[in-house]
């Protein structure tokens, strides 16, 4: 499956996970993580606002987009070394 604008953060993320992304992937993958987690940021944004106020579940929500935070994270920080090593020097 080749990675463009319309693949969703969850297909991308299921990709990742099966390590069947390639150097021809990165740069619509490395902007579809980057919009996934501006989104993570600000529904842990609004979660911290939840807690803050006392609302019931906002602990485990707050876990939940954590974990989806880090796994954004790490692929993005994956796809930026695999579009190193694509641009490196032959």
């Amino acid at each position: 499956m080749t990675v463009t604008s319309h693949t969703t953060s969850y297909q991308l993320l299921r990709l990742y996970l099966a390590d069947q992304l390639s150097q021809d992937d990165c740069p619509a993958a490395i902007e579809i993580c980057k919009n996934k987690l501006d989104f993570l940021n600000t529904c842990i944004g609004r979660t911290l606002k939840d807690k803050a106020w006392g609302i019931s579940g906002a602990d485990e929500d707050l876990e939940i987009w954590l974990d989806y935070k880090q796994r954004f994270e790490n692929m993005l920080e994956h796809l930026m070394q695999l579009s190193e090593t694509q641009q490196a020097p032959i």
